[in-house]
């Protein structure tokens, strides 16, 4: 996520947008929102007995397997 938002800093309506505390305040509330989801359900998948992930995926976030990340691109509602 962090590499995602250094591609967008190379984007001036970007940086001018971060500029705006109400749209920084709402990016960084987005990024603990999906954190929190993550961990959540890291750790529900990890308890409920399924083990390990599945091979491929390694427990990096918005990895897919094999291929690398997901085509679908980032969503604000992982």
């Amino acid at each position: 996520m962090a590499l995602h938002f250094l591609d967008l800093l190379q984007y001036e309506h970007f940086r001018v947008e971060m500029a705006n505390s109400q749209c920084a305040k709402f990016i960084e509330d987005q990024q603990l929102l999906h954190w929190q989801h993550y961990i959540r359900k890291r750790t529900r998948l990890i308890t409920s007995g399924g083990g390990s992930l599945p091979a491929g995926n390694q427990g990096v976030p918005g990895s897919s397997g094999p291929s690398g990340p997901s085509s679908a691109g980032p969503t604000q509602d992982k």
